[in-house]
């Protein structure tokens, strides 16, 4: 699988990684210079707040896929093409002469959410909450 940003090989690059992290740290900083005007920039101040809570969720999602993969694991995101998702851990796929685009199926062992964080989230509680 590629990154998603770059798609360069593996599915979260460093470079990426490393990019996602200054964003955060631009983010951390005008929020930072927002609420020092937060009567003025009051509404500003608080999209400024939600963009870096969502960077960092993103961030841990991507940490949280990584952890798994060290575990053992091999999750994969799965879109049902109605804007939901959930992460999988089993499935087959042709071996061969036959085509790689064929068939795949997998198993779908957790619920399906409306965001890759939630699908994540469920999968990294059941898998990593499990093991202590």
């Amino acid at each position: 699988m590629r990154c998603d940003n770059c798609y360069k090989e593996p599915v979260v690059c460093d470079e990426c990684v490393n990019k996602l992290n200054l964003h955060i740290k631009n983010l951390e900083k005008q929020l930072i210079s927002a609420n020092s005007e937060v009567d003025f920039r009051g509404k500003l101040a608080s999209q400024f707040a939600e963009q870096l809570i969502n960077a960092r969720k993103k961030a841990e999602t991507l940490d949280k896929l990584e952890e798994m993969t060290h575990k053992g694991y091999c999750p994969a995101l799965l879109f049902d093409d109605d804007g939901h998702w959930t992460v999988t851990l089993s499935g087959i796929q042709p071996m061969g002469n036959m085509q790689k685009d064929d068939f795949c199926t997998h198993f779908i062992d957790y619920s399906w959410h409306d965001t890759i964080v939630d699908a994540v989230d469920e999968a990294y509680t059941n898998i990593i909450g499990g093991i202590k």
